[in-house]
């Protein structure tokens, strides 16, 4: 016990992240953990933690539940052009194109200056 590491405490939100990432597979319970933890923890700002779990699902495969974190994501947070960018990047990975437009286009709205929005709306088909 001399040489174990010290204890590690989490905090609620990476706690939280950590759930999500094991409930990937489950779109349902995804969406049952974000509107739990923002109920129990309604002043903490989850916008970039949402955004970087629903990345990384995005990249493990999870599109379903990834697409319904960045969607709840973006409902929360409607005015950060970086969430529509983010729900955006899920609906083109999900082969939804007409939504992904209309996504990266609400970003250059709110940030006429946004250049991977810009450039991702460039790039669709």
């Amino acid at each position: 016990s001399v040489f174990s590491p010290p204890e590690f405490k989490r905090t609620p939100i990476q706690e939280w992240i950590e759930n999500l990432y094991a409930m990937r597979d489950d779109a349902s319970a995804v969406m049952w953990s974000y509107h739990d933890f923002r109920r129990a923890y309604p002043g903490v700002d989850t916008h970039d933690a949402a955004q970087a779990a629903g990345y990384q699902m995005a990249k493990m495969n999870a599109l379903s539940a990834s697409t319904v974190l960045l969607e709840a994501n973006v409902a929360d947070y409607p005015s950060v052009a970086s969430a529509h960018f983010g729900v955006g990047r899920a609906y083109k990975a999900s082969g939804d194109f007409a939504r992904a437009r209309a996504e990266f286009q609400r970003a250059l709205a709110i940030d006429p200056h946004f250049t991977r929005a810009a450039e991702a709306l460039k790039s669709l088909p």
